[in-house]
């Protein structure tokens, strides 16, 4: 039944593509119409911005490709080099970490903000009523 269904669904994708943007061998997109994307690209520019074209009966989805999602993490001594010659100061600190000074900053803001509700709570009551004495009731 699962496979039926994956076929099923594979059938109704078959005349549709997705492309990472870029140069693209063998692809003309001059004759590609725009279907939904930016404004900005001329149609010999179509495989290089985002956005779902139609080219003929298949239609085609071009996304930036997905290295561009990928975030090298550079070591200390790539980090020292980048920044040789310029007066910087680094900060390290791991997650989670009780010691930190921003943890101590927001919890005292989070006490300052909870006192100045209260208070503000305090001044927002009404006064209590007084009746005169021999006053008939």
């Amino acid at each position: 039944m699962i496979q039926r269904a994956q076929a099923a669904g594979a059938e109704a994708l078959e005349t549709t593509r997705q492309l990472a943007a870029g140069p693209m061998t063998g692809t003309d997109s001059t004759g590609w119409s725009r279907l939904s994307g930016g404004d900005e690209a001329v149609s010999t520019e179509y495989a290089f911005h985002r956005g779902v074209y139609a080219s003929g009966d298949r239609l085609l989805a071009i996304n930036r490709p997905i290295a561009e999602d990928a975030s090298p993490v550079l070591t200390d001594e790539q980090v020292a080099g980048l920044f040789r010659g310029l007066d910087f100061a680094r900060v390290d600190d791991r997650e989670g970490n009780v010691d930190s000074l921003i943890q101590e900053v927001w919890r005292l803001f989070l006490i300052a903000m909870m006192t100045a509700l209260l208070v503000e709570a305090a001044l927002c009551m009404p006064r209590p009523v007084r009746v005169a004495a021999g006053a008939a009731t």
